[in-house]
């Protein structure tokens, strides 16, 4: 139990508990020096068993904010701190009064846990072991000797390593102490001091310039350590003494008769202050009579008084100057005394003659003095007695006289007109001579001054300037200079300027100078020059003027652009004109003058290079071709032509020109169709009257009624069969050709355009009659008797149809004669042996080529659009496809070709306004596919380039109501005979009646685009008539 209470106790009060011991230590202690045992005064025995104390260690601990630790060191086993090194206040606390070191001490129990940190605060005291020390040996101050009185001057304090309180720096004396100056001081914080020497009494530099002190700074210690600054004080001058003259007056005698330039007498004066406050000058004091300072002169350093003009003697009188002397100071110190020169009479003297109303020896008189006016008074004095003192005057002059007023006494008076700016100032000398012998004579010169009266207008130098100015000036600009002169002088003479009438909107004029500037920006396209006058008024009362008169030219600036009469010049020249034709002439005005105005022409920059603009724009502004034009090739042309003036820099603008060319007759029609590798129709032979067959297509480049193309027949070719419509080109069948099947009719097509001289072109159209079928009903039948073995077949097998179907074929292939005038699908029958018209080919040849052609009705697709596959289908209104067509040159049954019940007939279409009569060349017809077609449409798989257009019958022509057969396009009905209440028929030139007809449905297929140069190239296409016609008819209609 007790050892357990003892570990108890020994873990209670090993917990760390820190403690404050405190130590003082003197410096300068070596090391080794003991300072306390820390387990005695920590009590660390009171608080652990005798065992426990015994197994304390101490060690000190290192710091890592200081270094105070490693000024100490400790018994580990007793606890007795000593110091480890020379302690050294001022080294280790250099700038601090109080030297306080802290460091840590650990105990802790060898053998328990106890362990416990001591602080040891350890104060280092000082000793006096430094001197005070000057950082120099000597100091000079210079201080004016009128320094007032506690003014202090500032000096280098000593400095003491030693910082306590009790041996720092605790005092200064000053040495000797019987001087006009103490010291006082204030010590800083770095140890330092600020040293004051007051100055305590007045200074004297005369009595005394130099002081030389000692000052002594002491410390705190006993006894107490000093050290010595020698101060040496320099009193500097101050003026304050006046220079003293070796005499209070001076008093001299000389002769009347002294010379000129003699010295009269030498004044000495002294100054006790130094340097420039003791140098003296001397003078005559410029407060006292001109007489004085006529007659006598003093030299400024020698102070010698020196005789500059003669001297006369006045009885009873003596010259009383004023001399003084002045020292060089800043402010300087003057003394004054007199000097009285008595004169003795030696002689004869000269009378004296004293001037009044006078002002500096000039006297003033108006130039419009009335005569008799004063001018000035004369007085004569002569000491002389007797005879030499009667004095006789007179005046040298013309203008003025001499009036006696008194014994000695006389006026200068206006004798004559005075003119000042004929002479304004008069030198007039007054003579006086005594009566002694030898006779002596006095001369007084004085000057008349004529006063100015404003009685001179001002003058200018020129009656009228002429000046020019740049237009486009800036505001402010300086024209000219006009110049006034006025005779009189003073403010009569001053001349002010200004404009005569109110024009300062344009320019201004100085009223001092009389320069003339720009008060507006000038344009000389706006006014070229102006005048004005300016008037000159001095400053006389009343005031006089003047005037004259600027003339200003504004001179011109290439600073206006030429201007085209127009923004656009239009003009207009035939075609074929030989080069060099004038096209027109442009106009322009540039408003400037000069080269700025001249003006010339050339293409703007922009425009066509002259390769290829036909044109030549001349500097005169003149435009001529350069090569023939021509209408069709272009018709007008465009290009910006540019005006451009001479000036420096060159100004221009531009305008847009353009030319049209105007249309000749210099083409003739180009027939496209028919041409020479198209010019065949073929209708069916019972092609109603009044049907269009075919339309003649031309074309002519020129323009207007030159290019107004009419269609007629050679007048040695006419028939009655056909008729062609002049201005629609539309070729009509007037009568029934069922005669005249199998023949070909040659009609020779003249397309004549509307120009003056008109112009024409010829060109063959061939016109082949076809044959025709049996009834309708033989055919009806067979299409009804098909029909119904398909239908047959089909119910028994796909192979047994299709043999049944060419069965129909064959026999429907038999059934047809030879001599009937029916048409085959792919040629002409039963031709007769004569034709009507002109035949180019024998019938037969015709037929034969017929039916080398595909025997089904085909069309033909231009070779730009897309072609159809090899697979169409026909389509009825809700019956899915029933067949199908294979390439160009396959059989096509017939059944597909001749529906039943269909109302309308079927035929090819093309791009023009009609929808038959166009035949087709050889080429077009091997570069096409072919197309199946139905009841007024066709079904490609691919579709080709094609547009059905539907008309409405707008006009019933048959008087029953039936629909017209043929599909013909009339899109101008204007260019018809006018219709007649006929119930729709056209009475036609031959009287015959036939029937107009409107197409209800019109196919438009792809087509080649039509070409002036090559007549292959127009629309084309195979179009023929169905061979029975009655199949396509609204009740049989024909």
């Amino acid at each position: 139990m007790d050892g357990l209470a003892g570990v108890v106790l020994a873990l209670l009060l090993g917990m760390c508990v820190c403690t404050d011991i405190v130590y003082r230590v003197t410096e300068e202690q070596s090391g080794g020096m003991f300072i306390g045992n820390v387990a005695l005064d920590s009590n660390l025995n009171l608080n652990l068993s005798e065992s426990d104390y015994r197994t304390l260690r101490y060690s000190v601990l290192a710091s890592t904010t200081d270094n105070d630790h490693q000024y100490f060191t400790i018994n580990q086993t007793t606890g007795n701190l000593y110091t480890s090194s020379l302690l050294d206040r001022e080294v280790i606390c250099p700038y601090t009064d109080q030297c306080k070191l802290d460091i840590e001490i650990t105990a802790q129990s060898a053998i328990t846990s106890y362990f416990k940190k001591l602080t040891i605060i350890v104060y280092i005291d000082d000793v006096n072991d430094h001197y005070p020390v000057f950082l120099k040996t000597s100091q000079s101050l210079t201080i004016p000797e009128s320094v007032l009185p506690g003014t202090s001057f500032t000096v280098d304090g000593a400095k003491d390593a030693d910082r306590s309180t009790n041996y720092g720096i605790q005092s200064y004396i000053l040495y000797p102490q019987d001087l006009p100056f103490s010291v006082n001081f204030v010590k800083n914080l770095d140890g330092t001091s600020v040293v004051r020497i007051i100055v305590d009494g007045t200074l004297d530099r005369e009595s005394r310039d130099l002081y030389e002190l000692t000052l002594v700074a002491k410390d705190g210690g006993v006894p107490p350590k000093t050290a010595d600054l020698s101060v040496d004080v320099h009193v500097t001058d101050v003026n304050d003494n006046a220079p003293v003259l070796s005499r209070k007056t001076y008093n001299e005698t000389v002769r009347e008769d002294m010379p000129v330039g003699s010295t009269l007498l030498t004044l000495s004066a002294t100054d006790l202050d130094s340097g420039r406050n003791g140098e003296v000058r001397y003078g005559i004091s410029p407060h006292q009579t001109e007489t004085i300072k006529n007659l006598f002169f003093i030299n400024a350093t020698s102070g010698e008084l020196i005789l500059i003009n003669p001297l006369t003697y006045v009885r009873g009188n003596s010259y009383k100057i004023i001399v003084e002397v002045s020292d060089r100071g800043q402010q300087p110190m003057t003394t004054q005394t007199y000097v009285i020169v008595t004169v003795l009479d030696s002689g004869n003297n000269p009378p004296e003659i004293i001037l009044g109303l006078l002002t500096n020896g000039v006297a003033k008189i108006s130039e419009y003095a009335p005569f008799g006016t004063t001018v000035a008074h004369v007085a004569v004095v002569d000491q002389d007695s007797g005879h030499n003192g009667i004095v006789m005057c007179s005046l040298d002059s013309t203008i003025f006289e001499l009036q006696v007023l008194d014994i000695n006494e006389y006026r200068v008076l206006v004798s004559q007109a005075l003119d000042r700016e004929r002479l304004a100032r008069h030198s007039v000398t007054v003579s006086c001579q005594d009566s002694g012998t030898p006779m002596l004579v006095s001369n007084a010169n004085f000057f008349v001054e004529v006063l100015d009266v404003n009685d001179n207008a001002p003058i200018f130098h020129m009656q009228t300037y002429s000046a020019s100015i740049d237009e486009n000036n800036k505001i402010g600009k300086e024209i000219l200079q006009v110049t006034a002169t006025d005779y009189d002088e003073g403010q009569n003479a001053e001349v002010k300027y200004r404009l005569l009438h109110s024009n300062d909107t344009v320019i201004q004029v100085d009223a001092h100078t009389g320069i003339i500037r720009a008060n507006a920006v000038f344009d000389r396209e706006r006014m070229s020059s102006f005048m004005f006058k300016v008037l000159a008024i001095d400053g006389g009362s009343p005031p006089k003027s003047g005037t004259t008169t600027v003339s200003v030219t504004v001179q011109d600036v290439n600073d206006e652009k030429p201007q085209f009469l127009e923004n656009l010049f239009i003009f207009k020249r035939k075609e074929n004109r030989q080069a060099g034709t004038i096209v027109g002439r442009l106009m322009a005005m540039d408003d400037d003058e000069g080269d700025s105005g001249r003006v010339v022409f050339s293409l703007a920059e922009e425009s066509p290079i002259f390769s290829t603009l036909p044109f030549v724009v001349y500097s005169d502004g003149i435009i001529k071709t350069t090569s023939e034009l021509d209408r069709e090739r272009k018709k007008f042309y465009d290009f910006k032509v540019m005006a451009s003036d001479l000036g420096r820099p060159t100004l221009s603008s531009t305008a847009n020109v353009k030319i049209f060319i105007e249309d000749e007759n210099d083409n003739s029609p180009n027939i496209i169709f028919p041409s020479y590798t198209n010019n065949t129709i073929v209708i069916s032979v019972g092609t109603p009257p009044g049907s269009v067959i075919g339309t003649v297509r031309a074309q002519d480049p020129d323009e207007g009624l030159n290019g107004e193309v009419s269609y007629s027949f050679d007048g040695d070719n006419q028939t009655s069969y056909f008729r062609i419509f002049s201005e629609t080109g539309d070729v009509i069948l007037q009568k029934s050709v069922e005669l005249f099947a199998g023949s070909v009719f040659s009609l020779n097509i003249i397309a004549t355009d509307q120009g003056d001289p008109p112009r024409s072109s010829r060109q063959t159209m061939k016109i082949i009659i076809g044959t025709t079928l049996g009834s309708n009903k033989n055919i009806n039948i067979i299409i009804v008797v098909s029909l119904v073995g398909v239908t047959l077949v089909l119910s028994t097998g796909i192979i047994l149809v299709i043999c049944i179907i060419r069965r129909i074929d064959t026999n429907k292939e038999r059934s047809r004669k030879p001599t009937s005038d029916t048409i085959t699908s792919n040629g002409l029958a039963g031709v007769p042996n004569n034709t009507y018209g002109t035949l180019n080919k024998p019938v037969a040849e015709v037929i034969s080529e017929l039916e080398r052609k595909r025997k089904e009705v085909t069309f033909a697709f231009s070779p730009d659009q897309q072609i159809p596959s090899d697979e169409t289908y026909y389509e009825d209104k809700g019956h899915k496809s029933v067949g199908k067509q294979v390439s160009y040159g396959e059989h096509v049954s017939q059944a597909f070709l001749k529906l039943q019940d269909d109302n309308h007939s079927e035929t090819s279409g093309e791009t023009n306004t009609s929808d038959s009569g166009r035949g087709l060349s050889d080429d077009e017809v091997h570069g096409s596919r072919g197309g199946s077609y139905s009841k007024g449409r066709v079904v490609p798989k691919s579709k080709p380039n094609m547009e059905v257009n539907v008309y409405q019958n707008q006009n019933t022509f048959f008087p029953d109501g039936r629909e017209p057969i043929s599909p013909i396009s009339l899109p101008r009905f204007t260019a018809y005979p006018p219709y007649t209440s006929n119930n729709g028929r056209y009475q036609g030139d031959t009287g015959s009646s036939y029937a107009v007809h409107r197409p209800l449905q019109t196919f438009h297929f792809g087509t080649k685009s039509s070409s002036i140069d090559d007549d292959s190239g127009s629309t084309s296409g195979i179009h023929t008539m169905d061979e029975d016609f009655t199949a396509h008819l609204k009740d049989s209609v024909i």
